[in-house]
């Protein structure tokens, strides 16, 4: 089993579909520390965790479980497979990097190409169609869409309350307000709403909590983004 779980790190997909021809149950087994990081974890986790898109499609096409969530016994956090999904969606977006670091005027870079993009999205957008459910929560009570909130503030430009004068060097871009949208959107198509949605911290709706920060915009069910803001 061992064995399953280094091809698909490694990405040796033929050396997957050959293991899941032999033994088509290792489709659902469970990884066992060492390492640490995938204890608890499906073939599926792993091969999303590590970008591994084309042997998480294979999964899928083997009868992979949408809504299996890791049961590791040395890891506090523990998600289901959507938000590792939502995750990587996030993170193939279209974001800018800085290629000059420690300058006082920075270049920037898009991080990802428009189709590494669209693969992850089409790729979200498969397990929902699945029956992944848009609602699971992970070990600390995060839903699908305080994923998603979290992971955008990472890509987006920043907004510091403590200081509201404050700007960000990162531009905006309209690649990613569009990447980011549709992300957001497909959550609201099924039934996820930043109005009832609660925050554990503030207490507030996600929508009110998140109201003046970067990704403030995306909390609406219109699916219109504006790129300026």
């Amino acid at each position: 089993m061992k064995a399953l779980f280094a091809d698909i790190r490694d990405g040796r997909i033929e050396e997957v579909r050959r293991r899941l021809d032999a033994q088509p149950s290792l489709v659902s087994s469970v990884a066992k520390a060492p390492p640490k990081k995938d204890d608890g974890q499906s073939p599926l986790q792993v091969a999303v965790k590590t970008g591994r898109l084309r042997i998480a499609e294979l999964l899928l096409d083997r009868g992979a479980d949408v809504n299996y969530i890791e049961a590791s016994s040395v890891n506090e956090w523990r998600a289901p497979v959507i938000h590792d999904v939502l995750r990587a969606a996030v993170k193939r977006s279209r974001w800018f990097v800085s290629t000059t670091f420690g300058d006082d005027d920075p270049e920037w870079a898009m991080k990802n190409s428009a189709e590494a993009a669209d693969r992850w999205y089409g790729f979200l957008v498969r397990v929902v169609d699945e029956g992944a459910d848009v609602h699971a929560l992970d070990s600390y009570g995060n839903s699908c869409l305080q994923r998603v909130i979290l992971d955008a503030r990472e890509v987006l430009p920043r907004v510091r309350f403590d200081d509201p004068t404050w700007v960000d060097p990162q531009p905006w871009n309209d690649k990613l307000v569009s990447d980011l949208t549709r992300i957001f959107g497909l959550l609201y198509a099924h039934g996820v709403d930043p109005d009832e949605e609660r925050d554990a911290h503030s207490g507030k709706s996600l929508a009110e909590t998140y109201r003046d920060d970067s990704v403030g915009r995306f909390l609406n069910k219109r699916g219109t983004v504006a790129a300026d803001g």
